[in-house]
Formats: structure tokens, C-alpha cells, sequence
């Protein structure tokens, strides 16, 4: 699957951040959008994903992504935001299982498929260990990869993470980064994702440096 953005301006009430930008994320890939708070990276990622209304075209192998069903657009592109919305005090294995929800119909309950998915998504991100322990009893860096997990539960083809591994320590970032490097070498799952740690940068295939809303080099 290959995502391509032309002439995207995007912006916030009447302030625009990004004036004018292209860009395609090839399958496969690991592709890193790097840069200061501010400088407009989570904003592209929110226009790419559809979260943010925009100017501009975005393609998903060709077909507008504004005109795309809203479950077929969560079976192709799985995003992991800044913030998450924590649920009630639930399992890890009962919080995966909500992205299979782009598949289910209203309350229907999940399939032996379906399960099959989810512990799946849990052993790529080395969760399953703790299916059974409450979200809330969970470090920093556990809750993150849970939090990939329930992305990875949609079994999409690509993955949009904005800045999953920010206020975590040097080792929980590494165990998180490795994690996002195996899905997209062991599972053929295409990454894209913000970052402003130079090394995280650095161990992607494409590295996009924006500033002002600008692509400054890519």
C-alpha cells in the first residue's frame, strides 16, 4: 500500500502551519517525519490519517482517502496518537481486542479469528505475558506497546505512530523501538512515524526533516 499527499495546506481556525507539502510512503518502509515541537510533523500525520481536515490531495493507492468508507480506511491505516483515551479498568487482552472493531458489526463479539488476531498483535509487541493484568497496573513502556497492539489488531497495512516513544526513558524508548522495527521487517508492516530523537530517526529507511511546515530534506 502507498500513501501520496500533494499540495496539503493545513491549518488550525485561521492560522495555517502547513502551506503547501508533498509526500508518498512507499510500502515497506520505515518512513520518519523529525523535528521540534511545533514544527508541524504531528499536523501532517493528523491530515494523512484523516483525523484533521486539509486542503490538498491524499491518496491511498490511488483512491481519494476523503471519499473512502470510514471502516475501510481502519482496515488499510491503524494510528497511535499522542494521547490515548483511557478505557474503564480493563485486561491488556480485553483493550487489544477493541481493534478488531473495524470488522465487527455492533456488539457482536469477537471470533476465534478474531482472537487468533489479537494474540498475534500481542506477541509482536511482547505484551501477551501480562494479557490478564489490569491497563492501570502498567509502566509507561508497557501501556505504549499494548497501545501498538491494539493498533496492530486491525491487521493493517500500514501504521501511524506520533511520537510513541516521547516521555519515556533510554531503555523503555529502545524495547518500544525494537518492537515497531520488528512488525515492519518480521510482518511486512509499513511504519510511519514522528520522532524528535535523532537516533530513532537515524535506524529509518526515509528520514523527512520538517520545519515550519516545510519539507526541508527527505
Amino acid at each position: 500500500m502507498q500513501i501520496s499527499a500533494n499540495h496539503l495546506k493545513i491549518g488550525y481556525d485561521d492560522k495555517i502551519v502547513v502551506p503547501d507539502f508533498d509526500v508518498v510512503i512507499h510500502k515497506h518502509d520505515i518512513t520518519t517525519f523529525i523535528g521540534p515541537n511545533g514544527c508541524g510533523k504531528s499536523t501532517i500525520l493528523k491530515a494523512l490519517t484523516r483525523i484533521l481536515k486539509c486542503g490538498g490531495v491524499i491518496e491511498i493507492d490511488g483512491n481519494s482517502i476523503h471519499t473512502m468508507p470510514t471502516k475501510e480506511v481502519a482496515k488499510k491505516i491503524a494510528i497511535l496518537s499522542q494521547q490515548q483515551t483511557m478505557p474503564p479498568d480493563i485486561t491488556v487482552e480485553e483493550l487489544v481486542g477493541f481493534g478488531r472493531m473495524p470488522y465487527q458489526k455492533f456488539l457482536q463479539r469477537l471470533s476465534d479469528d478474531d482472537k487468533k488476531i489479537v494474540d498475534w498483535a500481542m506477541e509482536a509487541t511482547s505484551v501477551s505475558h501480562m494479557r490478564k493484568r489490569s491497563i492501570f497496573a502498567l509502566s509507561g513502556g508497557e501501556k505504549q506497546r499494548v497501545w501498538i497492539s491494539v493498533a496492530l489488531a486491525q491487521k493493517p497495512e500500514m501504521l501511524f505512530l506520533d511520537e510513541p516513544t516521547t516521555g519515556l526513558d533510554p531503555a523503555t524508548r529502545k524495547q518500544v523501538w525494537n518492537s515497531v522495527e520488528s512488525l515492519q521487517r518480521d510482518d511486512q508492516v509499513t511504519v510511519f512515524l514522528t520522532t524528535h530523537y535523532m537516533e530513532e530517526a537515524a535506524a529509518a529507511g526515509h528520514i523527512a526533516i520538517i520545519d515550519k511546515g516545510k519539507l526541508c530534506e527527505f
